[in-house]
């Protein structure tokens, strides 16, 4: 079952038995550092600025999923919304290359529907999986916007014992579970039709982490939390679709999309992720031995930067250890962006007090991580230059407007919410301290973070500019 079809109830639950499985928590308070160093230098390269920028942009609050634009005057559409009682949740939200259309992911107790939205706010529903397997990755447009891809999980496993063959293809470590690969033609009349099957990875992530870290794993669309590879998929001009291989094992998967074959991945340098610039044909992946390898569509590879002192990783963080968290071209400027994050402390709190919020088990855990942001300009110098370190939030759906600026998502540590239960406040209180999101905005000029939209996540900005 895909973590998408899980309701929170038994997340939770899961994260319990994880963590009284093994993990020993301190008894008292870690000692977490206070400071956050915002904007450690501005991005120099000069991008051009159009006199009129109006990008499309979407994004999740309280349950709404709304439309807007980037410097636009209009306010916000709400354009889907969730019921009023049950768990719902919007994922996925990803522009056509032109701007025209909207795809993304609604879950709700009865299962996982793709959905399509035009700029005027129509929405149609492409497909609705109902109470099934749900979607094994984030859909992917067709480089001209006029056609996109998405993947249906099916029952069909491999083990994943020893090494398994599929269709003559090795695979190693890890089960695997069968995905069937659907194609639609903008105007997206029907469901599509089906261009033939992957093995995509099984049973990753998710579980076992603190609310904060939850939030911070369903906001992080191109993000890799804790090592595992992100649930992508990238149709490239040359009508081959990259995809992610298993958060077990290393390469990055390709699909011929004319042919209907999945041909060899990619494994050199034990690749764990990747992220695509698609103006410039070219991809970018992290590798476990701490490499960033930019390749093209015609397969070559060379190695970028060193990341010093970060891991790539399967499973837990260890404390005090620096992991790579995600991967980002800039569409303007061809920038490669890059996170990382330390894990400081981890602990819990066991008080019969605050069981309403975990519908049922006593221990709560906690994570307190530093985010670090890194540019590498014009992805082509092999020098890192620091962006943003902060010990208060992660970062999450970076993306970089038509003027330069980065947006992205801030989830909070939780250590306000640690500090409230840790005090014995009333539940009324704790509750308002749970960990939020907000959409930030980081001037490519310099300076500190600003505050674009409280209370709001799931961040999607289109890179076509239109006059509406």
């Amino acid at each position: 079952m895909s973590w998408q079809k899980l309701p929170k109830q038994i997340v939770n639950i899961t994260v319990i038995l994880l963590l009284l499985a093994g993990c020993a928590f301190p008894l008292t308070p870690p000692v977490l550092p206070l400071t956050a160093t915002p904007s450690m230098a501005p991005i120099t390269t000069a991008l051009p600025t159009p006199a009129v920028i109006k990008q499309a942009m979407a994004y999740v609050s309280e349950g709404r999923l709304l439309l807007s634009t980037y410097r636009g005057a209009n306010a916000p559409r709400t354009i889907d919304s969730c019921p009023d009682s049950g768990w719902c949740f919007f994922a996925d939200l990803s522009w056509s290359p032109d701007g025209a259309n909207l795809v993304y992911l609604k879950t709700t107790e009865s299962g996982s529907a793709l959905r399509i939205v035009n700029r005027a706010g129509t929405v149609q529903t492409v497909i609705d999986q109902g109470d099934t397997l749900g979607f094994s990755f984030a859909p992917a447009w067709s480089p001209d916007g006029q056609a996109l891809i998405y993947a249906v999980a099916t029952p069909d496993i491999l083990p994943g014992s020893g090494d398994e063959t599929a269709d003559n293809l090795v695979r190693v470590h890890g089960a695997r579970q069968r995905t069937e690969l659907w194609v639609i033609q903008v105007p997206f009349r029907d469901s599509g039709h089906k261009i033939g099957h992957i093995y995509a990875r099984v049973g990753c992530g998710g579980a076992g982490y603190s609310e904060s870290e939850q939030i911070y794993w369903r906001e992080g669309l191109g993000t890799f939390p804790h090592g595992y590879s992100s649930q992508r998929l990238a149709w490239l001009p040359t009508d081959l679709l990259l995809y992610s291989l298993t958060c077990l094992s290393s390469g990055i998967g390709r699909f011929n999309i004319k042919s209907g074959q999945e041909l060899p991945p990619l494994d050199e340098a034990n690749l764990l992720a990747f992220t695509v610039d698609f103006p410039r044909q070219r991809w970018a992946a992290a590798s476990q031995d701490n490499q960033l390898a930019l390749g093209t569509s015609d397969q070559t590879a060379f190695a970028l930067h060193r990341i010093s002192g970060a891991t790539l990783t399967v499973g837990m963080p260890v404390t005090g250890t620096v992991q790579l968290s995600g991967l980002f071209f800039g569409p303007t400027s061809g920038h490669l962006y890059y996170t990382t994050r330390e894990l400081l402390a981890s602990t819990a709190i066991s008080d019969e007090r605050y069981l309403d919020l975990m519908s049922g088990p006593m221990v709560i855990p906690f994570d307190f991580y530093r985010t670090s942001l890194f540019v590498i300009e014009n992805a082509t110098v092999t020098q890192a230059k620091p962006l943003l370190q902060t010990d208060a939030y992660a970062l999450a759906n970076l993306t970089e407007t038509a003027s330069g600026d980065l947006l992205f998502v801030r989830i909070d540590n939780g250590r306000a919410y640690y500090a409230a239960m840790q005090a014995g406040e009333p539940l009324d209180s704790v509750m308002r301290m749970r960990p939020k999101t907000q959409i930030m905005r980081l001037p490519s000029a310099g300076g500190a973070p600003e505050v674009l939209i409280d209370n709001a996540g799931q961040l999607a900005l289109s890179s076509a500019m239109s006059a509406q």
